[in-house]
């Protein structure tokens, strides 16, 4: 049994090591602004053309430049420290809330 678990074990890592050499070379970018003073710009990549294209991924891509906009006052402060521009890291853009209520990450 632990032989069948280590096999299986090794063709997990194996399968995670190819999937993290995959390249997300197509998506979107959208933009969207709060009053006259906060812009955010928000890029979402796929892995496929197919994928970028899709009614579905576009209105998740414009849903998340918007949620961006409702981070709060301390990424405004940051962007205010910084310039102007600030940029979030995938894990802080997904904790941000749509319209819906729920998280990014939650869908």
């Amino acid at each position: 049994m632990s032989a069948a678990m280590e096999a299986l074990r090794l063709k997990g890592l194996a399968a995670a090591v190819k999937k993290a050499s995959r390249h997300a070379s197509e998506g979107l970018v959208a933009v969207a602004q709060q009053d006259h003073n906060l812009v955010s710009v928000v890029e979402i990549n796929s892995e496929t053309d197919f994928v970028g294209r899709s009614a579905e991924f576009q209105q998740l891509v414009t849903a998340a430049a918007r949620a961006a906009l409702q981070l709060g006052p301390e990424v405004t402060a940051a962007a205010a420290a910084d310039g102007g521009v600030h940029e979030l890291d995938a894990q802080q853009l997904a904790s941000a809330r749509l319209a819906s209520g729920s998280t990014i990450e939650e869908g």
